[in-house]
């Protein structure tokens, strides 16, 4: 049973240590610079800039993005639909209350 356990796990960590050889490689060949290709690893920053999308998001501090408000068909709370108007008071028609 030992045998076989530090076989299984032999033969996973060698596969992951090739993986992730392999991707060390391909980052370094394409990012062209060592420290670069390892910051692009191990990394925690991703750039919101590159979303491709144009000026359709915009930067949101809760969520990242999301749909920017001076577009057409976009309220003022990013959602694709025309504005919402405010809940209705207390005690009013359709309150929750």
């Amino acid at each position: 049973m030992k045998r076989t356990l530090f076989g299984i796990t032999t033969v996973f960590l060698s596969f992951s240590l090739a993986l992730l050889a392999a991707e060390v490689v391909l980052r370094v060949r394409t990012e062209e610079s060592w420290p670069t290709a390892w910051s692009g690893l191990f990394g925690a920053t991703f750039p919101h800039s590159e979303l491709g999308t144009g000026e359709w998001v915009a930067s949101d501090p809760k969520l990242g993005y999301r749909l920017n408000p001076a577009m057409d068909g976009i309220n003022s709370l990013g959602i694709r639909h025309q504005e919402i108007p405010p809940s209705p008071q207390a005690g009013g028609f359709g309150s929750w209350y």
